[in-house]
Formats: structure tokens, C-alpha cells, sequence
């Protein structure tokens, strides 16, 4: 998982951290199928919550899959996600 910036020309971007105008698109890929099994275009903002988009990766997914595994950067290290993750959904 993870929520690249895209630098952009585009008037109504806003500012990254790197201090380009940019978007952040998050995308969550399968590893092993080398597949996008997710993607999420969104504005350029501070703090972003990756765990929707996680949350409905793992809703579309096809049925019989038991484990899946997240590899995401700091952006992940987020209260609600790790106890999701710890605690599988309800």
C-alpha cells in the first residue's frame, strides 16, 4: 500500500511536503499477481487515512483468500489500521 505524490500543474493542487503542487493517489497492489487491487485518486492533504482504502481492498477480494499480509510505509502506522489488522474484521 502505498500513497505516491504526483507532482501536478494543475491550479487547485495543493502543496506536498516536498513543496510541489501535487495529488496522492493511493494505490494497494497484490504482490504476487503484480495487480492493483485498489486505487483511490485524493487531494494532497497532511494526515491521510489509509485505512479505508485497505479496508476495501480487502472487500473485494476474491472469495477463499484466509491471510493477507500489508507492507505500507510510516503512513500506515495508524492507531484504527494496526488494530484492524491485529484483530481481522468483525
Amino acid at each position: 500500500m502505498d500513497a505516491s505524490i504526483v507532482e501536478t500543474t494543475k491550479q487547485d493542487a495543493l502543496f506536498s511536503y516536498q513543496g510541489s503542487p501535487s495529488f496522492q493517489p493511493l494505490s494497494v497492489r497484490w504482490a504476487e499477481l503484480d495487480l492493483v487491487a485498489h486505487s483511490e485518486f485524493r487531494m494532497n492533504v497532511r494526515r491521510l487515512s489509509e485505512f479505508a482504502g485497505f479496508q476495501e481492498t480487502l472487500e473485494v477480494l476474491p472469495k477463499g483468500i484466509q491471510k493477507v499480509y500489508l507492507k505500507s510505509d510510516t503512513a500506515a502506522y495508524q492507531k484504527e489500521l494496526l488494530i484492524y489488522c491485529a484483530e481481522g474484521p468483525e
